[in-house]
C-alpha cells in the first residue's frame, strides 16, 4: 500500500529505480510469504506500475509470477452488493441502459459495482456505489476509494460516483432516475463500450 501510494506522490528517474527496487526485493520474498490481504494490496502497485510505461518496465523481469499470484488474490475477493447498490442498478436498467453488475475489469482486475452501456447512444460507464465505508467522517474518500477512481480513470473508464447521502436525498423513483441521468450527463461515455 504504502509503495502504491509512494509511486503516485513521485516522479522521475528516481521512481523507476524504485519501483525497480521494489519489484525486485519482492520477488525475492516470493508470493508464498504474503497472505491474500498483502497479496491484493500488492496488486494495487503493480496496477499503478502498469498504467505507466516507464515504471512497467522497471517492474518486469522476475515479478511475473508475483504479479500473477497478486492479481489472483485480489480478483478472488469477495463481492457483496448492497440493497441500495442493487437500487441504483435497477433504476438504470429502468431507464433503459444495460447494465453488468459487479463486472470485473480484465487490465486492473477491479469489481466495477455497474458497468452501464447504452446502446442506443454508444458509450459505457463505469458506476460505482459508494457507501460509508468509501468515505470518512468529513465525506472525503478514502485513500482506497482515491486509488481505485485513480486506477479506473487511468485505464479509460468514464467513472461515475454515487455517494451514498445523494441517493438518499432522492425521494422516490423519478427523482432517482432524474439524478442519474444528471451523473451520467455530467460524465459522459467512454468511447470503448463494454471494454472493461
Amino acid at each position: 500500500w504504502a509503495a502504491c501510494v509512494f509511486s503516485a506522490l513521485c516522479a522521475g528517474e528516481e521512481t523507476i529505480l524504485w519501483v525497480h527496487t521494489v519489484a525486485s526485493g519482492l520477488v525475492v520474498l516470493g508470493a508464498l510469504r504474503f497472505n491474500i490481504v498483502e497479496l491484493s494490496q500488492l496488486h494495487q502497485f503493480f496496477v499503478w506500475c502498469s498504467v505507466h510505461a516507464e515504471w512497467r518496465e522497471a517492474a518486469r523481469g522476475d515479478v511475473r509470477l508475483l504479479m500473477d499470484a497478486c492479481r489472483l488474490a485480489f480478483a478472488r475477493a469477495p463481492t457483496k452488493p448492497s440493497a441500495t447498490q442493487q437500487q441504483v442498478s435497477e433504476t438504470l436498467r429502468g431507464m433503459g441502459l444495460s447494465v453488468e453488475d459487479e463486472a470485473r475489469c480484465p487490465t486492473s482486475g477491479y469489481s466495477i459495482d455497474m458497468l452501464v452501456a447504452d446502446d442506443a447512444q454508444g458509450g459505457a460507464w463505469a458506476v460505482e456505489f459508494d457507501g460509508p465505508r468509501h468515505f470518512l467522517s468529513s465525506r472525503a474518500p478514502t485513500g482506497a476509494t482515491l486509488l481505485k477512481r485513480r486506477h479506473l480513470h487511468l485505464l479509460g473508464h468514464s467513472l461515475v460516483s454515487v455517494p451514498y447521502w445523494e441517493w438518499d436525498a432522492c425521494k422516490g423513483p423519478v427523482e432517482r432516475e432524474q439524478y442519474l441521468r444528471l451523473k451520467l450527463g455530467t460524465c459522459g461515455p467512454s468511447a470503448a463500450q463494454g471494454d472493461v
